[in-house]
């Protein structure tokens, strides 16, 4: 079977993924994408160069570098929204969130929505930016809002520093453990391969100097979901994307990446 691909041409909003402060891994200098038919080994072959740490990036402490490592979906992955006020939960992350529950055939839970100023984690010394203050701690965070692990969704966070660009719509959205961070650290269940439960990943969007749309909600749900590192097919949001994901989902977590199932 071959999976034929419908490629989207990539917008000046080209995403960049982080994984620590000192290097950043993004998709600055794509600006489309070809179509194309990718056979199912291939599938296979871009799932193992994305779901593992390149240099140590992002932190995967525990993992088995031979297998597959991901959410543990044995439960609902707990799904939450930070919003300064309370609020609703935007149809564009609501409708994301629904469409990786009906492709990957996992679930998700409600929309937990919690109340809290952001704005207090970011360097207001760098207005044309959007870095953190490392005053926020994910451990405080929690005990804050009684929550645990999941993917917080949270708008106007996206990490945008000058140290790796000028241009804001080349850092709208990322990846992180933190609000206005570019790292990421994951502890793994050695025994399960699964993420630790406490593991809480941060989808930003938006650093207040650009506009971000469906396909960048889900390029970035990717990541935290276990695409890490980027390949040819995953800049802006496709279909052979998706089913790099569906594979990796498809199989259970600590699955070697040569006994991969189709």
């Amino acid at each position: 079977m071959k999976i034929k691909t419908h490629h989207k041409h990539l917008l000046d909003s080209a995403i960049i993924l982080s994984f620590s402060t000192t290097m950043l891994l993004g998709c600055l200098g794509i600006t489309e994408e070809t179509e194309g038919v990718v056979e199912p080994e291939e599938l296979v072959n871009l799932l193992t160069s994305s779901n593992k740490a390149v240099n140590g990036n992002p932190g995967l402490w525990g993992n088995d570098a031979n297998t597959t490592v991901r959410f543990d979906t044995s439960s609902d992955i707990p799904v939450y929204f930070v919003s300064n006020g309370g609020g609703m939960v935007p149809d564009v992350i609501q409708e994301s969130v629904n469409v990786m529950s009906n492709q990957l055939g996992v679930r998700f839970s409600k929309f937990v929505v919690l109340d809290e100023d952001l704005s207090q984690y970011r360097d207001n010394n760098y207005p044309n930016q959007n870095v953190g203050n490392y005053r926020f701690s994910k451990g405080a965070f929690q005990s804050k809002h009684g929550i645990n692990g999941g993917i917080v969704f949270a708008i106007d966070t996206a990490f945008y520093s000058h140290q790796y660009s000028f241009s804001p719509s080349t850092m709208c959205a990322n990846a992180s453990h933190a609000p206005y961070d570019g790292g990421m650290a994951i502890d793994i269940d050695y025994n399960t391969q699964t993420y630790q439960s406490d593991t809480l990943l941060w989808v930003n969007l938006g650093n207040r100097q650009c506009s971000w749309d469906k396909a960048i909600v889900l390029h970035e749900m990717a990541h935290v979901l276990g695409l890490f590192q980027h390949f040819e097919y995953y800049g802006s949001w496709n279909t052979t994307s998706m089913a790099v994901l569906k594979l990796l989902y498809r199989n259970h977590p600590g699955t070697p990446f040569h006994s991969l199932s189709m």
